[in-house]
């Protein structure tokens, strides 16, 4: 047993199941700096409602928000995957990276200084949510062309299983900054996550 053992079980999980997608090196990458920036995008939507709960202690005003977030992002959808279909994917998804991670900064900086208005997070919202309705169809179409055609149906379970993992972890790293820091620290390191994919566009 021993290494032998080990050795078994690696290769086991290299040519089974998920693990078929996850030994091609660009595609394992991809996968997991995107799972941060998951994370970061998760606990940022906790920070949003938690702040304008905060705010202004208005069940109608949670309501718009999540609306704000939502409406651009069903509008865009469509459009993006356009975008995804006719230009080169790589250039236009570190492109549109840059958007929510300024976004991202920016909040941070706004409610770490108490700058923060209403307004002002309803029309970063809004862009947050405009960015994402661009990005989804960009990302959804990145991934197929890291894995051979084989490898196709792997790779759909690893980006669910990373995803849904991330809607959890997500807003209990949120929880954990909210009760023991300023919640600005949310968006800061939602800011900070989204470098995850730089680095897995750029490299």
């Amino acid at each position: 047993q021993g290494p032998m053992g080990d050795r078994r079980l690696i290769t086991y999980f290299a040519t089974h199941g998920m693990g078929r997608a996850l030994r091609h090196r660009d595609f394992a990458l991809y996968s997991a700096f995107g799972w941060v920036s998951h994370v970061g995008a998760w606990a940022q939507r906790i920070g949003v409602f938690w702040l304008v709960w905060e705010l202004t202690g208005s069940g109608a005003l949670l309501g718009g928000l999540a609306l704000a977030e939502v409406l651009p992002l069903m509008i865009l959808i469509p459009v993006a995957g356009a975008i995804a279909d006719r230009y080169e994917r790589l250039r236009v998804a570190r492109l549109l990276q840059a958007l929510p991670m300024g976004i991202a900064t920016l909040l941070a900086v706004l409610v770490l200084f108490d700058w923060i208005s209403v307004p002002a997070l309803f029309i970063l919202v809004m862009l947050g949510g405009a960015a994402e309705g661009l990005w989804a169809p960009v990302r959804l179409a990145i991934a197929p062309n890291l894995v051979p055609k084989e490898d196709f149906t792997a790779s759909v379970g690893v980006n669910s299983v990373l995803f849904n993992t991330a809607q959890f972890i997500g807003p209990a790293v949120a929880g954990l900054i909210i009760a023991f820091a300023n919640i600005g620290y949310i968006f800061a390191f939602n800011a900070v996550s989204f470098l995850s994919y730089f680095i897995a566009l750029n490299f």
